[in-house]
C-alpha cells in the first residue's frame, strides 16, 4: 500500500529500482512487484550480491573488510 501510494503521489517516476533482501520473502516480493507494476514501470531488481544478506549486512561486511585493510 505504501508503495501505491507514494507512485500515486509522484506520477512522474518512470522507474522502480529493488533494493530487498535476498533471502526467500525478500525475493518472492520482488517477484510479486515486478508482475504488479512492470506493465507501468520499468522495474529493476537489485538484491545484495550474497545469499541471505538485506543491505544493512552487506553494509556491516563491507565496513568490518574497510576496517580490517586499515589496521593492517
Amino acid at each position: 500500500l505504501a508503495l501505491e501510494q507514494y507512485l500515486a503521489d509522484h506520477p512522474d517516476i518512470i522507474t522502480i529500482i529493488l533494493h530487498l533482501d535476498n533471502d526467500t520473502a525478500g525475493r518472492l516480493a520482488s517477484q510479486l512487484i515486478k508482475r504488479l507494476y512492470a506493465d507501468r514501470y520499468n522495474v529493476i531488481d537489485r538484491p545484495p550480491p550474497i545469499t541471505g544478506m538485506d543491505y544493512n549486512d552487506l553494509l556491516l561486511h563491507n565496513l568490518s573488510k574497510q576496517k580490517w585493510n586499515y589496521e593492517r
